[in-house]
């Protein structure tokens, strides 16, 4: 799995991590029962902090998603069914993530087609699409990308680059699309009475 940091962005490198980290697993490149890189590796790796890395492996665990123990250190776990408050927090986010996108204009049909078009680049739990162990790839917005450990392989075995995150996630990856077509979109007729 790549994993892209772009320490410009206005996402703190920490929630980059874990918006990574929750892609890779969304997309079967990180699997049930994974172990993440330590948290010193992945500090070293990237030349940042380890709590940063620590802030991010701690959002995942309250999530639900990652399990750490002292000795075997951080597993990835998915749960079989979503519980009643993870059907509320996306409930949340969701609401939250179209209201944005329907002040700027966009109607019920684009937001219904940007959501498929997000769901077709995920895997839905259960199915996989490349191998990876857990282990994480850099890329850097500034330098390209340096293969930390073994990531997603081909059929063949072979590293399968075209696995590489390069964008943000969630809200802030469907919002800066937001942005973007909304700009473009200048010649857009004006929707007030």
């Amino acid at each position: 799995m790549f994993i892209h940091l772009n320490p410009t962005s206005t996402i703190p490198i920490f929630q980059q991590i874990h918006d990574r980290i929750i892609e890779g697993i969304a997309r079967g490149e990180i699997r049930h029962g994974d172990k993440l890189d330590p948290v010193r590796r992945v500090a070293a790796e990237f030349g940042i902090n380890p709590a940063t890395v620590q802030k991010a492996y701690d959002l995942l665990r309250a999530d639900g998603v990652v399990v750490t123990e002292k000795r075997t250190g951080s597993t990835v776990r998915i749960s079989a069914r979503p519980t009643d408050e993870q059907r509320a927090q996306l409930r949340e986010k969701l609401n939250r993530t179209a209201s944005r996108a329907a002040i700027q204009g966009f109607t019920e049909e684009e937001i219904h087609a940007e959501l498929a078009s997000v769901l077709a680049e995920i895997t839905i739990a259960g199915s996989s699409k490349a191998e990876s162990n857990g282990q994480i790839r850099k890329t850097s917005a500034v330098r390209g990308p340096q293969v930390l450990q073994r990531g997603a392989t081909s059929a063949s075995g072979a590293p399968d680059s075209s696995r590489t995150a390069t964008t943000t996630s969630g809200d802030a990856r469907f919002l800066e699309e937001i942005s973007t077509k909304t700009t473009q979109n200048t010649a857009k007729p004006d929707r007030s009475p």
